[in-house]
C-alpha cells in the first residue's frame, strides 16, 4: 500500500485540476432534453468522467445518462463507491467566485459541489486509479458509480438498479467521517395548512424540500393595513404600485441540520400572524411550527437512543390556486421509527385543515457498529488521523439506502466548516488530501 500512497501523492496536483473541471459542468438539474434526462449539461459531467475513468483503465459503462460506473480489477464480490455529479441550485448572490469555476484561493477549491460531492467523488476514482497503478489486485472488483439525481430524489440509481445489480458491500463519500453507520429516515409530504386572508396575493419561498430557505416574500394587497409591522426588523416592508410586498431573509442549511440556518419562513408566518391574527392557518404555524427544528412544539418529539431527535423544516411555501398555503416540509425521524408512525403522529397533531397533498418517503438505515463494514472504515479513519472515533447517525439521506451492507464515510470531518448546500461551498485542500489516504487504506482493505 506504500507504494500505492506514494503513487496517489503525486498525481495530488492533477487530482485538484481534474475536479476544477468537474465543478465547471453546471449540473442542477434541468428539464429533459431528448436523450438527457437531467439536461445536457449533466450528461457531458458524466461523460467527461467516464472517459477520464476509461483513460485510467477502467471498464466503464453509461446507464442511459441516469448515472454510469467505472470498474477496475476482477472479482465475484463489488465493492461500490457511490458519489454523484449532480448539485443543489445556486443562489444569485453571495459568492466570492463564480459557483462553477472551481477556483483555488486560500487553500480551499471553491464551487458548487467542490465538497457535495464531486471533489470527494473524483478524489475516490485517482485512490482506485493509486491502487491499481501500484499492482494491486484486488479479490472483490472496485466499482466507482456516478449517479446524475441524488439531490432531488435519486432517481437516476433507482434507474440504475433496474439494469444493473448494485454491489456487495461499499460507501458513499457523501457525508461525515468518522463514519456513518445510521441515517435517519426521510419524510417530506407537501401540505395543505388551509386557507389564508383574501389579501395575501402570493407567498414564495425556497424551490427544493431539503434545503433551508434564506429569503421568503409575501405579497400583499395595497388596502392591507401593514403599521402593526413598522418598528419590525426581521422584515421589510415595500409598497409597490400592485402590491405591498414583505420580505423577509435568513440562513440558508442542509434540511437535515435545520439549527443551522435562520429560515426566513419562520419570519413570514410571524409578520403575518401579526397582521392577521384571526387567521387560524397562520396561528396553527406561529403556534406550533417557528418555535423549534425538533417537534416539540408540534407534539412530535420523536427520538430514541440510536440517533436522536426527530429534525423538521419547512422549506417550500406557495400559495394555492384557491388561497390555501402549501408548504414542503423536510422531517428526519429518528432510525427506530417508521414512516407510518410519523405520518400518523402529524395527523394526530394537526388542525383538521391540514391535508396532504403528497409525500416522499424514505426509511431508515442503520448498519451495527461491529460490522466488517463499520469497523473497516473506522479503522482506516483512526489510523490516519491518529483519533479513536466511533460511528454516528446522522439526518441526511445518502445514497447509502440504495443498498444493502453500505454506509456515509466522509468526506466533511467533524468541527469543520460545513459548506455543503450553502454559497461558497468549498472543499479544504489539506482535508482533501487527509481524506484521500483515508479512503486508499479503506479501499484496499474492503477490496483485499
Amino acid at each position: 500500500m506504500e507504494k500505492a500512497l506514494k503513487i496517489l501523492h503525486a498525481n495530488f496536483d492533477e487530482m485538484i485540476k481534474t475536479i476544477q473541471k468537474v465543478i465547471s459542468f453546471d449540473t442542477v438539474r434541468k428539464a429533459p432534453d431528448g436523450i438527457y434526462p437531467f439536461g445536457k449539461t449533466t450528461a457531458e459531467c458524466l461523460d467527461y468522467v467516464l472517459g477520464l475513468a476509461g483513460e485510467m483503465g477502467a471498464k466503464t459503462l453509461n446507464c442511459d445518462y441516469y448515472a454510469g460506473h467505472a470498474d477496475f480489477g476482477e472479482g465475484d464480490e463489488v465493492v461500490g463507491i457511490l458519489g454523484h455529479l449532480d448539485v443543489v441550485p445556486v443562489s444569485d448572490h453571495g459568492w466570492i467566485y463564480p459557483p462553477f469555476s472551481g477556483t483555488v484561493a486560500d487553500g480551499r477549491i471553491y464551487g458548487r459541489g467542490a465538497i457535495d460531492d464531486k471533489g470527494p467523488a473524483i478524489c475516490c476514482l485517482y485512490v482506485v486509479k493509486a491502487l491499481m497503478d501500484s499492482g494491486f489486485k484486488p479479490g472483490r472488483k472496485i466499482r466507482l458509480i456516478f449517479g446524475c439525481d441524488e439531490e432531488m430524489g435519486s432517481s437516476c440509481i433507482a434507474h440504475y438498479k433496474t439494469k444493473i445489480k448494485m454491489p456487495d458491500i461499499g460507501f458513499t463519500p457523501d457525508g461525515e467521517f468518522p463514519c456513518l453507520n445510521g441515517e435517519k429516515g426521510l419524510f417530506q409530504p407537501t401540505v395543505d395548512f388551509g386557507k389564508l386572508p383574501d389579501e395575501v396575493l402570493d407567498i414564495r419561498a425556497g424551490d427544493r424540500v431539503n434545503i433551508v430557505p434564506d429569503i421568503c416574500t409575501a405579497k400583499l394587497s395595497l388596502k392591507t393595513d401593514v403599521s402593526a409591522l413598522r418598528d419590525a426588523d426581521y422584515v421589510t416592508v415595500e409598497k409597490r404600485a400592485d402590491c405591498c410586498l414583505l420580505t423577509a431573509k435568513g440562513i440558508s442549511c442542509h434540511g437535515s441540520t435545520p439549527e443551522q440556518g435562520d429560515n426566513a419562513t419562520w419570519k413570514i408566518v410571524r409578520a403575518l400572524h401579526v397582521l392577521y391574527p384571526e387567521n387560524e392557518t397562520l396561528g396553527f404555524l406561529f403556534d406550533k411550527m417557528i418555535t423549534d427544528t425538533d417537534g416539540t412544539t408540534w407534539g412530535l418529539p420523536l427520538r430514541d437512543e440510536q440517533s436522536g431527535k426527530i429534525s423538521i423544516s419547512m422549506n417550500v411555501l406557495r400559495l394555492t390556486e384557491e388561497k390555501h398555503l402549501a408548504a414542503g416540509i423536510d422531517m428526519r425521524f429518528p432510525v427506530t421509527y417508521t414512516v407510518e408512525q410519523v405520518k400518523k403522529a402529524v395527523e394526530d397533531n394537526s388542525p383538521s385543515c391540514m391535508k396532504f397533498i403528497e409525500i416522499s418517503s424514505n426509511h431508515p438505515l442503520y448498519v451495527p457498529a461491529d460490522s466488517f463494514l463499520v469497523t473497516t472504515l473506522l479503522d482506516a479513519y483512526n489510523s490516519v488521523t491518529g483519533e479513536k472515533a466511533k460511528p454516528k447517525v446522522i439526518g441526511g439521506g445518502t445514497y447509502a439506502k440504495s443498498m444493502d451492507n453500505c454506509v456515509a464515510f466522509g468526506p466533511e470531518f467533524e468541527g469543520d466548516e460545513q459548506t455543503m448546500h450553502q454559497t461558497n461551498e468549498y472543499i479544504n485542500i489539506e482535508r482533501l488530501r487527509q481524506m484521500a489516504d483515508i479512503y486508499l487504506k479503506a479501499i484496499y482493505t474492503l477490496a483485499k
